[in-house]
C-alpha cells in the first residue's frame, strides 16, 4: 500500500515539475510580448486577477466541503491549489 502511494506522490511531482518549467518558459518569452503589446498596467494587474481567479475556488474547496471524506472536493482542491502554484 506504501510503494503504491509513493508512486503516486512520485508521479505526481514529476508532472508538477514539468509543468512549473513549461510554465516558466512560456511566461519568460510571452511576458515581454504581453508588456509591449498590451502595457505595463495589464501586465501589473495579470497576477492579482489571477491569483484571485484560482485562490477562490481553493479556499472554497478548503473551507465548506469535507475534504476528509469526499473525494471529490479533494481532487478539486488539489487541482485548484497545484494550478495556484502554478499561475503565482
Amino acid at each position: 500500500m506504501l510503494t503504491c502511494w509513493l508512486s503516486l506522490e512520485n508521479r505526481f511531482m514529476g508532472n508538477f515539475s514539468s509543468i512549473v518549467g513549461l510554465s516558466t518558459f512560456i511566461v519568460i518569452f510571452c511576458g515581454t510580448n504581453i508588456l509591449n503589446k498590451l502595457g505595463w498596467r495589464v501586465g501589473a494587474l495579470a497576477t492579482p486577477f489571477t491569483m484571485a481567479f484560482v485562490a477562490v475556488p481553493f479556499f472554497l474547496c478548503v473551507v465548506f466541503f469535507d475534504i476528509e471524506s469526499s473525494p471529490g472536493a479533494l481532487d478539486l482542491s488539489v487541482l485548484s491549489g497545484t494550478a495556484l502554484v502554478l499561475l503565482r
